[in-house]
């Protein structure tokens, strides 16, 4: 979070990575070890482990109703997956290492389009993912590895739900949109899909989400540090935007939202 270093996607289970930012996968990469409660950091390696440096880490353990993944899914022909455990999908992420990109679909996109983790691009006209209930179906056409490693995040808008997917509209004032959740957020991830670029900007309590001073933002597309901005301030039910920036409330552009409880 002090230095620009590039967003890394790990699995420990299968010691991988994914470089966000570029986006390529690295198989055999080695950074700690899982237990029921966290992760033991045991590289030198500086992308997770610079002597002195600081860094986010926010992690999602596989659960019912939350969060669930794929690895090495075949995609030579069209292939459709099933994320039954989560109940109705919400977001879905899959890197195509080949074509260097990262796919995002969400459920408040437009029919047919997708959004790329990697770049700050508006929604794309692309239909390499197409989710229908909790089946995802991978188009061969669109896509240019022979597989896909894929990430889906559950929609769940019950008093007991960890995680919501939703979109909201911009108005260009500090009185911003107010989004309502059902509980207080630990975790907002914004991202601007229409009338627009904007970057994927992720806040979260942990490093600080302020009621009226600067929030700590990091913007998961680029290698840049983190930042002070005065983005948004949450409640008890939800939260609501009071900036001006464009990453999250220009007039009249639309935006989703992945919040975590």
């Amino acid at each position: 979070r002090d230095i620009g270093i590039s967003p890394v996607f790990y699995n420990g289970n299968s010691n991988w990575a994914i470089v966000v930012d570029e986006p390529i996968k690295y198989e055999d990469k080695y950074f700690g070890d899982w237990f029921a409660t966290g992760i033991d950091i045991t590289t030198a390696d500086w992308v997770m482990n610079a002597l002195d440096g600081e860094y986010v880490t926010h992690s999602f353990r596989k659960c019912d109703n939350f969060f669930d993944l794929r690895k090495n899914v075949s995609v030579s022909v069209d292939n459709t997956i099933s994320f039954s455990n989560l109940g109705t999908i919400g977001m879905v992420l899959a890197l195509d290492n080949t074509a260097g990109a990262f796919y995002v679909w969400h459920r408040s996109l437009t029919g047919g389009r997708l959004l790329r983790l990697d770049t700050n691009e508006a929604q794309l006209s692309n239909g390499a993912i197409s989710v229908s209930g909790t089946n995802v179906t991978l188009y061969s056409s669109q896509i240019q590895s022979a597989e896909l490693d894929v990430f889906a995040f559950a929609h769940n808008t019950s008093p007991l739900g960890n995680v919501v997917c939703g979109d909201y509209t911009g108005n260009g004032a500090t009185t911003g949109p107010i989004v309502s959740t059902g509980w207080e957020p630990q975790y907002i991830m914004i991202k601007r899909f229409t009338g627009g670029t904007g970057d994927w900007v992720v806040v979260d309590s942990e490093r600080g989400i302020s009621e009226a001073g600067d929030d700590a933002v990091i913007r998961i597309n680029t290698s840049d540090a983190e930042t002070s901005e005065n983005l948004l301030k949450v409640n008890n039910n939800g939260f609501q935007i009071t900036s001006t920036n464009t990453d999250v409330n220009a007039n009249g552009s639309q935006y989703i939202y992945m919040v975590i409880h």
